[in-house]
């Protein structure tokens, strides 16, 4: 008989489960990203002896932040992993927890786990470049509190942008929004990506991303050119600018959101009605 609902008892017995099953998993997550934060810090910090440390831990933190976005994703394609085959189906699908619980610990417990492992990543990495260089005519700090500096820094200047008063144009809460749902928006279709791609999630997802992106790119052009404000007295980028303040940006915010919306939805939608075989074999077979 099929579980139904939402218990506490049988979520913490699914999530102890989770963290017991698969700690190989994610021990290769956290070591993997300790050896491409360690790898960087020491491209970055090797023969680095006249430069202030302000100005190359921040350098430094950027590229952490870049690291960590990609491992990101790649962890948000892998989500649904325990479903890329049938055995896997079988036994994840037979766990005594319903789909409510499965689909909490999957889609949120796992992604949480995984930002906690790649902030323990960096503190280690940190440890181990400053063993690294303890002998290196010049010493430098960790570099943890200027990518915790560089996040702070970033959230101030949206919450800035969204502050900052209408001159012209719209009012800068768009313009935040719009990054915000963009973001929401890339990091949603790795999770979809993760609920329907049984193999290469993350390339698939990628080249599907990178698809999209650019339909929308010709789109704008479309858009422009049929405006008319792709012409010779007005430059392209006048005309971008000038849409963009205008129009396009709020029409995107709610583009973006209802497509997150929708990947969150489409991709949780499939994993509560997936099927230990598909349904194409099942046809096949009849």
């Amino acid at each position: 008989m099929a579980m139904k609902g939402f218990r506490y008892q049988r979520f913490s017995h699914l999530l102890r489960w989770e963290l017991h099953s698969h700690k190989r998993h994610y021990l290769g997550l956290s070591g993997g990203v300790t050896l491409a934060f360690l790898l960087v810090q020491i491209c970055m910090f090797k023969g680095k002896t006249d430069v202030a440390e302000n100005v190359l831990c921040v350098e430094v933190a950027g590229i952490m932040w870049l690291v960590a976005g990609l491992f990101f994703t790649v962890v948000l394609s892998h989500v649904f992993y325990p479903l890329d085959t049938k055995n896997h189906r079988i036994n994840y699908l037979m766990l005594p927890a319903s789909n409510a619980e499965k689909l909490l610990v999957r889609a949120l417990v796992y992604p949480l786990c995984a930002a906690v492992l790649c902030a323990v990543a960096l503190l280690l990495a940190d440890g181990l470049r400053m063993l690294l260089f303890a002998s290196a005519a010049r010493h430098y700090g960790p570099v943890f509190p200027y990518v915790v500096g560089l996040m702070a820094e970033g959230a101030g200047e949206i919450l800035d942008i969204a502050m900052s008063p209408r001159e012209g144009g719209i009012h800068g809460v768009w313009i935040a929004s719009l990054i915000v749902s963009y973001f929401t928006f890339n990091f949603s279709c790795y999770l979809l990506g993760s609920a329907f791609f049984r193999r290469h999630t993350f390339l698939k997802t990628s080249v599907s991303l990178i698809a999209f992106m650019v339909a929308i790119g010709f789109l704008m052009d479309l858009i422009l050119w049929l405006s008319g404000m792709q012409s010779e007295r007005v430059s392209a980028s006048d005309a971008l600018m000038i849409y963009l303040t205008d129009t396009l940006v709020p029409l995107f915010v709610v583009l973006f959101t209802l497509l997150t919306v929708f990947n969150v939805w489409a991709g949780c939608r499939h994993f509560t009605r997936i099927q230990i075989i598909s349904r194409k074999l099942l046809q096949l077979k009849k």
